[in-house]
């Protein structure tokens, strides 16, 4: 995608963002970010379900994948390149 901005995450640093993120418990989530709907997002898989319980719930779970993705790389010594936003 020409319009992508990227950012490269060196290994040193995905190491520490794993860690940071491995550890980061549900109660700790909660208190450090806000989880509201935006009105340009699409609806949450489960949504009307209520499959997920709550969009707290779902980014938690959410959060802990991204954890054990950084994990993966640490352990291999891998930075990660990391879309961070699009040109308009």
């Amino acid at each position: 995608d020409s319009r992508a901005t990227w950012s490269y995450v060196d290994p040193e640093r995905v190491a520490e963002m794993a860690d940071h993120l491995l550890k980061m418990r549900r109660r700790e989530f909660r208190s450090a970010y806000e989880v509201d709907p935006e009105d340009t997002q699409d609806s949450l898989p489960g949504a009307r379900t209520g499959k997920w319980g709550s969009r707290g719930a779902y980014m938690y779970q959410k959060l802990r994948m991204l954890a054990s993705h950084y994990a993966e790389a640490a352990r291999l010594g891998e930075g990660m390149l990391v879309r961070i936003g699009e040109r308009i």
